[in-house]
C-alpha cells in the first residue's frame, strides 16, 4: 500500500472517529435511577455502573406492541440501554431478568404463564373481547366488581354455578328460566301451583 492510500485511509478513520465523538454507540446495562417522569411519557433515568455518578437523561422505553402498556421498572432494576445513532438523548431501553430481578417460580418454565401486578391494572378493551380458558379459571381478589355499561352480564355454564357469599344482594328485576332454589327449597313464585293444586295469584313479601 502506497503512502497516498495510507493517507487516505488515516483521513477516512479520522472522519469515522470525528462523527463518533460524543457517541455511544454500544448497548450497555444499567441500573435504574428514578422513574417518576413528571410528563407522564413512560420515561426513566437509568445510572451505567461504569460510571455511577452520572445519571441519563430521560429515556423511552421500547416496545413493539401497539397500545399495550407494562408497569414501568422499579428503582433499582438492570434494563438494557442503547441510542439511536449513538446520541444520548436519544434513548430507548428493554427491562432485563437477572439475579437482582429473579422470575418466578413456576411449574414449567417454558409453557407456565405467570405475570404480576403491583396497583392498579386497568384494561380497556374498545371492540369484542373472547377469552378461552383450559379445564379451570380462578379470579381472587378482596373486591371484584364487574360493571357493564351495556343492557346485559351473561353467565352461561354448561354445569351448575355457584355463588357463595355472606350476604348476596340483588338489585333489580330477576327473570329465571326454568327451577329455582335457596337453601335448598323451591322458590314459590306467581302462577306456581302449591300443595294443594291452587295456583297462586300474589308474590311473597
Amino acid at each position: 500500500m502506497d503512502i497516498l492510500s495510507l493517507l487516505s485511509h488515516a483521513e477516512k478513520a479520522a472522519g469515522v472517529a470525528l462523527d463518533l465523538r460524543d457517541r455511544n454507540p454500544f448497548a450497555y446495562l444499567a441500573v435504574v435511577s428514578n422513574n417518576e417522569d413528571e410528563l407522564g411519557r413512560r420515561r426513566i433515568k437509568v445510572v451505567n455502573p461504569a460510571n455511577p455518578s452520572l445519571e441519563s437523561h430521560w429515556i423511552r422505553r421500547l416496545s413493539t406492541t401497539f397500545k399495550l402498556d407494562e408497569p414501568l421498572p422499579k428503582v433499582g432494576q438492570t434494563v438494557l440501554v442503547f441510542s439511536s445513532d449513538g446520541i444520548d438523548t436519544n434513548g430507548w431501553y428493554l427491562p432485563c431478568i437477572n439475579d437482582i430481578n429473579p422470575p418466578f417460580d413456576k411449574t414449567d418454565p417454558k409453557l407456565d404463564y405467570r405475570y404480576d401486578i403491583e396497583g392498579k391494572h386497568q384494561l380497556n378493551i374498545a371492540g369484542t373481547s373472547e377469552t378461552t380458558v383450559g379445564s379451570a379459571y380462578s379470579l381472587d381478589g378482596d373486591s371484584i366488581t364487574i360493571t357493564a355499561g351495556g343492557s346485559m352480564i351473561a353467565i352461561s355454564s354448561g354445569g351448575n354455578i355457584t355463588i357463595t357469599g355472606g350476604n348476596i344482594s340483588i338489585n333489580g328485576d330477576i327473570a329465571i328460566s326454568g327451577s329455582a332454589r335457596i337453601n335448598g327449597k323451591d322458590i314459590a313464585v306467581v302462577g306456581a301451583l302449591d300443595t294443594r293444586g291452587d295456583s297462586l295469584t300474589t308474590s311473597g313479601q
